[in-house]
């Protein structure tokens, strides 16, 4: 095999190590022995590969492989951050008005693992489901192993 035609680039080695930690994080999340040692905001997270903005500090090495990247992620909940704060309401909709119509997954996955962490209230995400698409509904359900898988 000639290997001068393979050409590898870096961003393509963090994308398969990045892979290599989400099933690592999913097979412990899924296994009965250490479910519990893995955050179930965490675990959504890594295998939706979404940057985990809550777990991470400013040094992820991984920063720029995620499918949907901390400055995204950062922003999201940020804005969300301000209107819940403010008592403004907010719709998903909005959501879409402001981040775009095309990021529509990326904005549930986010706001997702935003609701698995903790982050708002559960009448800020009522809000946001009282008008959004069939897709986004149950953002604030409880976690169930089956959210994540090695696939």
């Amino acid at each position: 095999m000639n290997t001068d035609s393979i050409k590898i680039d870096n961003m393509q080695v963090l994308r398969a190590l990045l892979d290599v930690k989400r099933q690592q994080i999913v097979l412990a999340k899924r296994t009965d022995h250490t479910a519990t040692l893995v955050e179930d905001s965490y675990a959504f997270a890594m295998d939706h590969r979404i940057c985990p903005i809550f777990h991470i500090d400013d040094a992820d090495p991984f920063d720029g492989a995620y499918t949907v990247g901390k400055v995204f992620v950062t922003d999201v909940v940020t804005y969300c951050d301000k209107k819940w704060l403010a008592g403004e309401p907010l719709s998903f909709y909005d959501l879409e008005a402001r981040f775009g119509r095309d990021s529509r997954m990326e904005l549930i996955f986010t706001l997702r693992y935003a609701a698995l962490n903790g982050r708002f209230d559960t009448g800020f995400y009522r809000g946001l489901s009282a008008n959004c698409p069939t897709e986004a509904h149950g953002l604030n359900d409880p976690f169930s192993v089956a959210e994540v898988s090695l696939l």
